[in-house]
């Protein structure tokens, strides 16, 4: 339950992150691509229309790290293609805090899974470049706020799953859930409750990018504006400081340091180039 008084926040960031895969046994994911879509309350109340005033940050990092095939089969992403990309390091950090800082706060965060996934492993990654906890701020000096759009779609189930008389026999995702750490093992979530099921029940189709950083912000922003003023007021009142969320991981001498800026990964051997599977 959240124990943060109400608030109103005047915008809304969608994120979601591409990474290494998930969490398992001395397994520590990685950013291969971080997006941000901002968009302003106002809005987010309109008629419905395509929301043409967005803000967007979207970012690829060189992971230094194995990608697992069935994380690069999902979003795309590879050794290949990622092979001139930098790594996720200060800069990187910097980017995603003058992003914020142009916004007209207060601000939120919303993101798929987002309190078991998406913040823990940017927290961690954080953690891991900087050397110490991180906590972004607006614009006038306060935190930058989060809250999970899985959530926010269990609380309207009734509106956007549609009632199925063979629920047992529908498909699993895995997303993790429980404690935001290493030894954390995947669990099955009922596909319902999957970015991809629930848009599609709603709008009868595969939504376009599925799978990229970008194409899943958009997705969820726009069951957002489906679901409406009532999302806005859930979110209002259900939300916790980004920065408070829990570290994924506790970074070891095996997660490495980030590379200087202006050095790239594939300068200094730190870059593979397999073909992708």
């Amino acid at each position: 339950m959240n124990q943060l008084p109400p608030n109103r926040f005047s915008t809304i960031v969608f994120l979601d992150t591409e990474t290494t895969g998930l969490p398992g046994e001395g397994f520590h994911p990685r950013i291969t691509e971080l997006a941000l879509v901002a968009v302003n309350r106002s809005e987010m109340m309109g008629d419905g229309c395509a929301l043409r005033a967005q803000n967007k940050l979207v970012v690829c990092f060189n992971p230094m790290s194995k990608i697992l095939s069935e994380a690069s089969v999902i979003s795309g992403l590879n050794s290949r293609n990622l092979y001139n990309q930098k790594d996720f390091d200060d800069m990187a950090v910097q980017q995603i805090r003058l992003f914020l800082l142009r916004l007209e706060p207060p601000l939120c965060v919303i993101a798929q899974n987002g309190y078991r996934f998406d913040f823990p492993l940017l927290n961690a990654e954080i953690f891991r470049v900087m050397m110490r906890s991180y906590g972004f701020i607006d614009c006038r000096g306060n935190p930058v706020y989060c809250t999970d759009s899985l959530q926010l779609f269990r609380h309207f189930s009734d509106k956007l799953v549609p009632v199925s008389s063979d629920v047992s026999n529908l498909e699993e995702e895995v997303m993790t859930t429980g404690p935001p750490l290493s030894q954390s093992t995947p669990k099955k979530l009922r596909r319902p409750f999957s970015l991809a099921c629930v848009y599609e029940s709603v709008f009868g189709s595969v939504h376009d990018g599925a799978h990229s950083a970008e194409g899943d912000c958009i997705a969820i922003m726009k069951l957002v504006q489906f679901i409406g003023d009532r999302a806005l007021s859930w979110i209002d009142n259900n939300y916790r400081i980004l920065s408070n969320v829990g570290k994924m991981y506790i970074c070891d001498e095996a997660d490495g340091l980030p590379l200087p800026t202006g050095q790239f990964p594939h300068e200094v051997g730190l870059a593979s180039y397999d073909c992708p599977n």
